[in-house]
C-alpha cells in the first residue's frame, strides 16, 4: 500500500517595513476596521477574493470568523460607508502591494517574505 503524504504550505501575515509596529496586534479587529491605526500608520488591510481557498483558512484560522458573520458584519457596515478590506487578485499582487503601499497588511505564501515586510504571524493550509 501507498501512503499519502500530505504537506501544508505555510503562509505569513505580513506588514510593510514602512511601519513599525508591535506584532502582537488583533488582525480580527484590523480587518473588521474596528482599528484602522497602529501607532502613527494607517492601516490598509487586503484580502483575496471570497472564492480563494486561502482567504476561507486565513479567516478561519487567523481571524476566527465564518463567511456568514464577515458577510452580515460587513453588510451592516457598508451601511455606515465604511468599506471592505480592499481585495486583491493574487498572491503575487498582495506581496506588491505590501511593499509598495506603507501600512498595507496581508497573507502570502511564507516564500514570497522579503526584506521590506514584517512578519506578524503564521498560518498552514493543508
Amino acid at each position: 500500500m501507498f501512503g499519502v503524504i500530505i504537506h501544508a504550505e505555510q503562509y505569513a501575515v505580513v506588514i510593510s517595513k514602512k511601519c513599525t509596529i508591535d506584532t502582537k496586534i488583533d488582525l480580527q479587529n484590523i480587518y473588521l476596521k474596528k482599528q484602522r491605526n497602529i501607532n502613527s500608520c494607517h492601516i490598509v488591510p487586503l484580502n483575496l477574493n471570497a472564492q480563494n481557498s486561502i482567504r476561507q483558512y486565513f479567516m478561519q484560522a487567523v481571524l476566527q470568523i465564518d463567511d456568514t458573520h464577515w458577510n452580515r458584519y460587513w453588510d451592516k457596515m457598508h451601511f455606515k460607508g465604511i468599506k471592505a478590506p480592499h481585495i486583491v487578485l493574487s498572491d503575487r499582487s498582495m506581496s506588491a502591494y505590501i511593499v509598495n503601499v506603507p501600512g498595507s497588511i496581508g497573507y502570502i505564501p511564507k516564500t514570497l517574505v522579503t526584506q521590506e515586510m514584517t512578519i506578524i504571524s503564521y498560518f498552514e493550509r493543508n
